[in-house]
Protein backbone atom coordinates (compact mmCIF):
# COMPACT_ATOMS: atom_id res chain seq x y z
CA UNK A 1 0.00 0.00 0.00
CA UNK A 2 1.45 3.64 -1.00
CA UNK A 3 1.95 5.80 1.69
CA UNK A 4 -0.08 9.00 0.90
CA UNK A 5 0.65 12.39 2.74
CA UNK A 6 -2.12 14.10 4.80
CA UNK A 7 -2.23 16.67 2.82
CA UNK A 8 -2.83 15.02 -0.26
CA UNK A 9 -4.66 12.56 -2.23
CA UNK A 10 -4.71 10.61 -5.49
CA UNK A 11 -7.37 11.06 -7.96
CA UNK A 12 -8.47 8.24 -10.30
CA UNK A 13 -10.50 9.25 -13.64
CA UNK A 14 -12.51 5.91 -15.15
CA UNK A 15 -13.37 7.03 -18.84
CA UNK A 16 -15.98 5.13 -19.81
CA UNK A 17 -15.89 5.53 -23.94
CA UNK A 18 -19.14 6.43 -25.81
CA UNK A 19 -20.65 5.97 -29.37
CA UNK A 20 -19.02 7.84 -32.17
CA UNK A 21 -21.96 9.90 -33.74
CA UNK A 22 -22.20 10.06 -37.65
CA UNK A 23 -24.13 13.07 -39.06
CA UNK A 24 -27.54 12.18 -40.77
CA UNK A 25 -28.18 15.11 -42.27
CA UNK A 26 -26.82 19.18 -42.79
CA UNK A 27 -29.93 21.57 -42.93
CA UNK A 28 -29.41 24.91 -43.99
CA UNK A 29 -31.49 27.86 -43.50
CA UNK A 30 -31.51 31.74 -43.58
CA UNK A 31 -29.96 31.65 -46.84
CA UNK A 32 -32.68 34.14 -48.58
CA UNK A 33 -29.98 34.87 -51.55
CA UNK A 34 -26.88 33.11 -51.35
CA UNK A 35 -27.54 29.80 -53.15
CA UNK A 36 -27.11 26.98 -50.41
CA UNK A 37 -23.99 24.98 -52.80
CA UNK A 38 -21.92 28.21 -51.99
CA UNK A 39 -22.53 27.33 -48.09
CA UNK A 40 -22.09 23.86 -48.42
CA UNK A 41 -18.90 24.13 -49.88
CA UNK A 42 -17.72 25.74 -47.26
CA UNK A 43 -19.08 23.30 -44.41
CA UNK A 44 -16.40 20.45 -43.78
CA UNK A 45 -18.67 18.22 -42.25
CA UNK A 46 -21.29 16.05 -44.88
CA UNK A 47 -24.17 13.53 -44.17
CA UNK A 48 -22.23 10.17 -43.16
CA UNK A 49 -19.17 11.72 -41.58
CA UNK A 50 -18.00 11.22 -38.12
CA UNK A 51 -18.95 14.25 -36.11
CA UNK A 52 -15.83 16.40 -35.75
CA UNK A 53 -15.61 19.28 -33.47
CA UNK A 54 -12.52 20.72 -35.43
CA UNK A 55 -14.31 20.23 -38.58
CA UNK A 56 -17.68 22.20 -36.62
CA UNK A 57 -15.57 25.07 -35.99
CA UNK A 58 -13.56 25.20 -39.07
CA UNK A 59 -16.70 25.30 -41.13
CA UNK A 60 -18.16 28.12 -38.56
CA UNK A 61 -14.78 30.23 -39.40
CA UNK A 62 -14.84 29.60 -43.16
CA UNK A 63 -18.44 30.57 -43.35
CA UNK A 64 -17.76 33.63 -41.29
CA UNK A 65 -14.42 34.65 -43.62
CA UNK A 66 -16.88 35.03 -46.83
CA UNK A 67 -18.14 38.16 -45.87
CA UNK A 68 -21.77 37.07 -46.87
CA UNK A 69 -23.69 37.04 -43.25
CA UNK A 70 -23.95 39.06 -40.70
CA UNK A 71 -24.29 36.01 -38.13
CA UNK A 72 -23.46 32.06 -38.50
CA UNK A 73 -24.53 29.24 -35.99
CA UNK A 74 -23.97 25.73 -36.35
CA UNK A 75 -26.69 23.76 -34.06
CA UNK A 76 -26.39 20.01 -33.27
CA UNK A 77 -29.60 18.39 -32.90
CA UNK A 78 -29.61 14.67 -31.35
CA UNK A 79 -31.79 12.02 -33.57
CA UNK A 80 -30.18 8.95 -31.62
CA UNK A 81 -27.65 7.94 -30.02
CA UNK A 82 -25.12 7.26 -32.71
CA UNK A 83 -26.79 10.13 -35.55
CA UNK A 84 -27.19 13.91 -35.04
CA UNK A 85 -28.67 16.50 -37.72
CA UNK A 86 -26.31 20.16 -37.97
CA UNK A 87 -28.39 22.81 -38.37
CA UNK A 88 -26.63 25.76 -40.26
CA UNK A 89 -28.23 29.06 -39.36
CA UNK A 90 -27.25 31.90 -41.17
CA UNK A 91 -27.95 35.84 -41.22
CA UNK A 92 -27.61 37.46 -44.68
CA UNK A 93 -25.47 40.38 -44.92
CA UNK A 94 -25.07 42.95 -47.21
CA UNK A 95 -22.58 41.60 -49.75
CA UNK A 96 -23.30 44.36 -52.15
CA UNK A 97 -22.28 47.66 -51.50
CA UNK A 98 -21.66 51.53 -52.80
CA UNK A 99 -18.58 52.21 -51.62
CA UNK A 100 -17.37 55.97 -50.21
CA UNK A 101 -14.49 57.27 -48.79
CA UNK A 102 -12.55 60.79 -49.38
CA UNK A 103 -10.96 63.41 -46.74
CA UNK A 104 -8.28 66.28 -46.92
CA UNK A 105 -4.75 66.62 -46.87
CA UNK A 106 -2.48 69.52 -47.84
CA UNK A 107 -0.81 67.77 -51.11
CA UNK A 108 -4.23 65.78 -52.27
CA UNK A 109 -6.96 68.86 -51.26
CA UNK A 110 -9.90 67.22 -51.44
CA UNK A 111 -9.97 63.30 -52.42
CA UNK A 112 -12.85 61.20 -53.24
CA UNK A 113 -13.23 57.83 -53.45
CA UNK A 114 -16.47 55.64 -54.98
CA UNK A 115 -17.39 52.47 -56.68
CA UNK A 116 -20.21 49.83 -56.55
CA UNK A 117 -19.11 46.25 -55.50
CA UNK A 118 -20.99 42.61 -55.11
CA UNK A 119 -19.22 39.98 -52.91
CA UNK A 120 -21.79 37.68 -54.26
CA UNK A 121 -23.92 38.91 -56.93
CA UNK A 122 -26.91 36.76 -57.16
CA UNK A 123 -25.64 34.40 -54.58
CA UNK A 124 -23.20 32.69 -56.61
CA UNK A 125 -20.04 33.78 -54.80
CA UNK A 126 -18.70 35.72 -57.75
CA UNK A 127 -17.29 39.28 -56.93
CA UNK A 128 -17.60 41.81 -59.21
CA UNK A 129 -16.88 45.50 -58.78
CA UNK A 130 -15.79 49.01 -60.25
CA UNK A 131 -14.21 51.78 -58.48
CA UNK A 132 -13.26 55.27 -58.75
CA UNK A 133 -10.89 57.86 -56.73
CA UNK A 134 -10.66 61.49 -57.63
CA UNK A 135 -8.41 64.01 -56.11
CA UNK A 136 -7.05 67.23 -56.60
CA UNK A 137 -4.32 65.29 -59.11
CA UNK A 138 -5.75 62.16 -59.94
CA UNK A 139 -8.83 59.93 -61.58
CA UNK A 140 -8.35 56.48 -61.27
CA UNK A 141 -10.89 53.69 -61.86
CA UNK A 142 -10.89 49.77 -62.44
CA UNK A 143 -12.81 47.35 -63.04
CA UNK A 144 -12.60 43.68 -61.56
CA UNK A 145 -14.52 40.19 -61.38
CA UNK A 146 -13.36 37.10 -59.36
CA UNK A 147 -14.80 33.79 -58.83
CA UNK A 148 -13.02 32.20 -55.81
CA UNK A 149 -14.62 28.33 -56.47
CA UNK A 150 -14.91 27.89 -60.12
CA UNK A 151 -17.83 25.53 -60.25
CA UNK A 152 -17.21 24.89 -57.04
CA UNK A 153 -14.22 23.37 -57.31
CA UNK A 154 -11.13 24.51 -55.50
CA UNK A 155 -10.18 27.27 -58.26
CA UNK A 156 -10.19 30.51 -58.44
CA UNK A 157 -10.13 33.14 -61.26
CA UNK A 158 -9.42 37.03 -61.43
CA UNK A 159 -9.70 39.77 -64.12
CA UNK A 160 -9.27 43.25 -63.52
CA UNK A 161 -8.42 45.76 -65.92
CA UNK A 162 -7.83 49.82 -64.64
CA UNK A 163 -6.83 53.66 -66.09
CA UNK A 164 -5.06 56.21 -63.49
CA UNK A 165 -4.46 59.39 -64.06
CA UNK A 166 -1.75 61.77 -62.07
CA UNK A 167 -1.65 65.40 -63.27
CA UNK A 168 1.54 66.53 -61.14
CA UNK A 169 3.14 70.22 -61.47
CA UNK A 170 5.64 69.33 -63.68
CA UNK A 171 4.79 66.48 -65.95
CA UNK A 172 1.16 64.32 -66.49
CA UNK A 173 1.45 60.37 -65.98
CA UNK A 174 -1.16 58.14 -67.66
CA UNK A 175 -1.26 54.49 -67.09
CA UNK A 176 -3.81 51.61 -68.13
CA UNK A 177 -3.21 47.85 -68.05
CA UNK A 178 -5.15 44.83 -66.17
CA UNK A 179 -4.30 41.54 -64.62
CA UNK A 180 -5.29 38.10 -65.09
CA UNK A 181 -5.14 35.18 -62.28
CA UNK A 182 -5.55 31.63 -61.62
CA UNK A 183 -5.28 30.31 -58.07
CA UNK A 184 -5.70 27.18 -55.47
CA UNK A 185 -7.14 26.25 -52.13
CA UNK A 186 -4.87 23.64 -51.14
CA UNK A 187 -5.71 23.32 -47.35
CA UNK A 188 -8.55 25.05 -45.56
CA UNK A 189 -6.62 28.20 -44.63
CA UNK A 190 -4.07 28.15 -47.23
CA UNK A 191 -4.44 29.50 -50.55
CA UNK A 192 -2.48 30.62 -53.43
CA UNK A 193 -2.31 32.28 -57.24
CA UNK A 194 -0.53 33.05 -60.03
CA UNK A 195 -0.92 35.91 -62.62
CA UNK A 196 0.30 38.17 -65.27
CA UNK A 197 0.30 42.10 -65.09
CA UNK A 198 0.25 44.54 -68.05
CA UNK A 199 0.81 47.87 -68.02
CA UNK A 200 1.15 51.17 -70.67
CA UNK A 201 2.70 54.00 -68.91
CA UNK A 202 3.08 57.16 -70.77
CA UNK A 203 4.42 60.96 -69.56
CA UNK A 204 3.52 64.08 -71.07
CA UNK A 205 3.36 68.10 -70.42
CA UNK A 206 6.60 67.80 -68.94
CA UNK A 207 8.30 71.14 -67.69
CA UNK A 208 10.67 72.73 -70.17
CA UNK A 209 13.01 72.69 -66.55
CA UNK A 210 12.43 69.41 -64.99
CA UNK A 211 15.30 66.85 -65.45
CA UNK A 212 13.58 63.47 -67.27
CA UNK A 213 16.85 61.81 -66.32
CA UNK A 214 13.97 59.14 -63.89
CA UNK A 215 10.98 60.31 -66.01
CA UNK A 216 10.53 58.15 -69.02
CA UNK A 217 7.77 56.28 -70.45
CA UNK A 218 7.59 52.60 -70.17
CA UNK A 219 5.87 49.12 -70.22
CA UNK A 220 5.66 46.84 -68.21
CA UNK A 221 5.02 42.80 -68.71
CA UNK A 222 5.17 41.14 -65.46
CA UNK A 223 4.06 37.78 -63.41
CA UNK A 224 2.99 37.65 -59.58
CA UNK A 225 2.12 35.25 -57.04
CA UNK A 226 0.17 35.69 -54.08
CA UNK A 227 0.33 33.43 -50.76
CA UNK A 228 -2.56 33.84 -48.00
CA UNK A 229 -2.80 31.70 -44.72
CA UNK A 230 -6.34 32.82 -42.98
CA UNK A 231 -7.15 31.93 -39.98
CA UNK A 232 -9.31 34.25 -38.86
CA UNK A 233 -13.04 33.81 -37.97
CA UNK A 234 -15.18 36.88 -39.57
CA UNK A 235 -14.33 38.75 -42.89
CA UNK A 236 -14.86 42.19 -41.54
CA UNK A 237 -14.31 41.94 -37.62
CA UNK A 238 -11.83 39.30 -36.52
CA UNK A 239 -12.02 38.39 -33.51
CA UNK A 240 -9.97 35.56 -33.70
CA UNK A 241 -6.76 34.03 -36.06
CA UNK A 242 -4.26 35.43 -38.12
CA UNK A 243 -3.85 36.74 -41.82
CA UNK A 244 -0.08 35.87 -43.32
CA UNK A 245 -0.04 36.95 -46.86
CA UNK A 246 2.81 36.99 -49.29
CA UNK A 247 3.19 38.66 -52.76
CA UNK A 248 5.63 38.35 -54.93
CA UNK A 249 5.79 40.26 -58.69
CA UNK A 250 9.06 39.89 -61.61
CA UNK A 251 8.76 42.12 -63.63
CA UNK A 252 10.82 41.86 -67.15
CA UNK A 253 9.32 39.04 -69.20
CA UNK A 254 9.17 41.55 -71.59
CA UNK A 255 8.87 45.38 -71.65
CA UNK A 256 10.85 47.97 -70.24
CA UNK A 257 10.92 47.42 -66.20
CA UNK A 258 12.79 45.12 -64.77
CA UNK A 259 12.62 44.34 -60.91
CA UNK A 260 11.01 41.95 -58.29
CA UNK A 261 9.05 43.40 -55.80
CA UNK A 262 8.13 41.66 -52.72
CA UNK A 263 5.18 42.63 -50.06
CA UNK A 264 4.90 40.42 -46.74
CA UNK A 265 2.53 40.88 -44.49
CA UNK A 266 0.77 39.66 -40.66
CA UNK A 267 -2.21 40.48 -39.26
CA UNK A 268 -3.24 38.78 -35.85
CA UNK A 269 -6.28 39.16 -33.46
CA UNK A 270 -7.37 38.95 -30.55
CA UNK A 271 -10.58 39.09 -28.95
CA UNK A 272 -10.64 39.39 -24.95
CA UNK A 273 -14.29 38.71 -24.48
CA UNK A 274 -14.10 35.18 -23.08
CA UNK A 275 -11.76 36.78 -20.66
CA UNK A 276 -12.70 39.88 -19.48
CA UNK A 277 -16.48 39.48 -20.58
CA UNK A 278 -16.00 42.59 -22.58
CA UNK A 279 -15.59 42.49 -26.85
CA UNK A 280 -12.35 43.97 -26.81
CA UNK A 281 -9.83 43.58 -29.76
CA UNK A 282 -6.55 43.58 -30.27
CA UNK A 283 -5.11 44.17 -33.66
CA UNK A 284 -1.40 43.66 -34.85
CA UNK A 285 -0.48 44.70 -38.41
CA UNK A 286 2.59 44.46 -40.03
CA UNK A 287 3.87 44.99 -43.32
CA UNK A 288 6.98 44.31 -45.05
CA UNK A 289 8.06 45.70 -48.38
CA UNK A 290 10.95 45.50 -50.32
CA UNK A 291 11.92 45.92 -54.31
CA UNK A 292 15.26 44.65 -56.27
CA UNK A 293 16.62 46.57 -59.32
CA UNK A 294 17.36 44.14 -62.12
CA UNK A 295 17.38 46.65 -64.36
CA UNK A 296 15.19 49.28 -64.03
CA UNK A 297 12.48 50.15 -61.38
CA UNK A 298 9.98 53.00 -62.86
CA UNK A 299 9.42 55.95 -60.04
CA UNK A 300 5.90 54.72 -59.18
CA UNK A 301 6.98 51.03 -58.95
CA UNK A 302 9.24 52.14 -56.26
CA UNK A 303 8.26 51.68 -52.58
CA UNK A 304 6.23 54.18 -50.36
CA UNK A 305 4.45 54.52 -47.24
CA UNK A 306 1.68 56.83 -46.04
CA UNK A 307 -2.22 56.65 -45.62
CA UNK A 308 -4.80 54.42 -44.68
CA UNK A 309 -2.87 51.45 -44.72
CA UNK A 310 0.20 51.72 -43.92
CA UNK A 311 1.01 55.31 -41.33
CA UNK A 312 -2.33 57.42 -41.12
CA UNK A 313 -1.46 61.06 -40.22
CA UNK A 314 0.29 61.06 -43.58
CA UNK A 315 -1.31 61.26 -47.14
CA UNK A 316 -1.28 58.29 -49.27
CA UNK A 317 2.18 57.74 -50.41
CA UNK A 318 4.21 60.88 -48.72
CA UNK A 319 7.08 58.91 -48.18
CA UNK A 320 10.01 59.63 -50.07
CA UNK A 321 8.87 63.49 -49.40
CA UNK A 322 7.43 65.10 -52.15
CA UNK A 323 9.46 67.97 -52.24
CA UNK A 324 10.37 67.01 -56.25
CA UNK A 325 13.79 68.81 -56.07
CA UNK A 326 15.36 67.32 -53.04
CA UNK A 327 13.62 63.80 -53.55
CA UNK A 328 13.32 63.24 -57.10
CA UNK A 329 16.01 60.92 -57.93
CA UNK A 330 15.33 58.80 -54.83
CA UNK A 331 13.45 55.31 -55.13
CA UNK A 332 12.88 53.85 -52.10
CA UNK A 333 13.44 50.30 -51.80
CA UNK A 334 12.15 48.85 -48.56
CA UNK A 335 9.89 49.69 -46.11
CA UNK A 336 8.20 48.28 -42.63
CA UNK A 337 4.97 49.46 -41.23
CA UNK A 338 3.55 48.04 -38.22
CA UNK A 339 0.17 49.13 -36.73
CA UNK A 340 -1.17 48.37 -33.10
CA UNK A 341 -5.11 48.67 -32.38
CA UNK A 342 -7.62 48.60 -29.57
CA UNK A 343 -11.62 48.02 -31.15
CA UNK A 344 -14.11 48.43 -28.49
CA UNK A 345 -18.09 48.24 -28.85
CA UNK A 346 -20.29 51.36 -29.39
CA UNK A 347 -23.44 50.20 -29.84
CA UNK A 348 -23.83 46.14 -30.93
CA UNK A 349 -27.09 46.41 -32.39
CA UNK A 350 -25.76 49.29 -34.57
CA UNK A 351 -22.52 47.28 -35.18
CA UNK A 352 -20.70 50.50 -34.68
CA UNK A 353 -16.81 50.37 -32.76
CA UNK A 354 -14.47 53.09 -31.27
CA UNK A 355 -10.77 52.18 -32.50
CA UNK A 356 -7.53 53.47 -31.25
CA UNK A 357 -4.73 53.09 -33.23
CA UNK A 358 -0.66 53.38 -33.58
CA UNK A 359 1.28 52.93 -36.27
CA UNK A 360 4.84 53.46 -36.99
CA UNK A 361 6.95 53.19 -40.01
CA UNK A 362 10.70 53.10 -41.35
CA UNK A 363 11.60 53.17 -45.42
CA UNK A 364 14.81 53.82 -47.06
CA UNK A 365 16.79 52.76 -50.10
CA UNK A 366 19.30 49.94 -49.12
CA UNK A 367 18.76 50.68 -45.12
CA UNK A 368 15.72 52.02 -43.35
CA UNK A 369 16.88 54.60 -42.83
CA UNK A 370 15.52 57.61 -44.97
CA UNK A 371 12.65 58.43 -42.99
CA UNK A 372 10.86 57.11 -40.10
CA UNK A 373 7.51 58.26 -38.58
CA UNK A 374 4.69 57.79 -36.36
CA UNK A 375 0.99 58.56 -36.26
CA UNK A 376 -2.18 57.90 -34.27
CA UNK A 377 -5.52 58.46 -33.26
CA UNK A 378 -9.08 57.34 -33.36
CA UNK A 379 -11.39 56.02 -35.93
CA UNK A 380 -15.34 55.26 -35.72
CA UNK A 381 -16.16 51.90 -37.60
CA UNK A 382 -19.60 51.10 -38.27
CA UNK A 383 -20.83 47.97 -40.50
CA UNK A 384 -23.79 50.25 -41.70
CA UNK A 385 -26.41 48.75 -43.84
CA UNK A 386 -24.73 49.84 -47.33
CA UNK A 387 -21.03 48.53 -46.10
CA UNK A 388 -18.68 48.88 -43.41
CA UNK A 389 -17.71 52.80 -42.76
CA UNK A 390 -14.71 53.84 -41.30
CA UNK A 391 -14.12 57.85 -40.06
CA UNK A 392 -10.81 58.31 -39.15
CA UNK A 393 -8.70 61.46 -37.21
CA UNK A 394 -5.28 60.86 -36.88
CA UNK A 395 -2.14 63.12 -35.79
CA UNK A 396 1.21 62.69 -36.92
CA UNK A 397 4.33 62.37 -34.73
CA UNK A 398 8.15 62.35 -35.07
CA UNK A 399 6.56 64.51 -38.51
CA UNK A 400 9.06 66.95 -39.74
CA UNK A 401 8.31 70.30 -42.10
CA UNK A 402 7.46 69.83 -45.42
CA UNK A 403 5.79 66.31 -44.58
CA UNK A 404 2.50 66.14 -46.07
CA UNK A 405 -0.20 65.96 -43.70
CA UNK A 406 -3.70 64.22 -43.62
CA UNK A 407 -5.87 64.45 -40.73
CA UNK A 408 -9.23 63.08 -41.03
CA UNK A 409 -10.23 60.58 -43.88
CA UNK A 410 -13.28 58.17 -44.59
CA UNK A 411 -13.54 54.92 -46.04
CA UNK A 412 -16.29 52.99 -47.29
CA UNK A 413 -16.06 49.03 -48.60
CA UNK A 414 -12.72 48.46 -46.14
CA UNK A 415 -12.04 45.46 -44.29
CA UNK A 416 -11.09 47.14 -40.35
Amino acid sequence: MNKIDKNSLDIIYKIKKGNRVKIRNVIISGNRLTLDRIVRREIYLAPSDFYNLTDLKDSKNSLGRLGYFDDVQIKEEKISDNEIDLIVSVKEGQSGMVQVGGGYSTYLGLTFDAGISDRNIFGSGIDLGFALQISKISTNYSITLTNQRINDSLYSGSFSVNRNKYEYDYYTVKDVGFDISIGRKFTRNLKSSIGYSYSDVQYSDISADFDTTYIESYLKSSIFINTTYDTTDDYFTPREGLILADSIEYAGLSGDAKFLKNTLSFNSYFGLNKYIDYDLILRSKSKLRTINDNGFIPINESIYMGGISSIRGYDGNAFPNRDIYEYKYIKAKKSFTQSIEASIPISAEAKMRLTGFVDYGWIGVENFDMANRGGYGISLDWISPMAPIQFIFSRPFNDKPGDALSKFEFTMGRRF
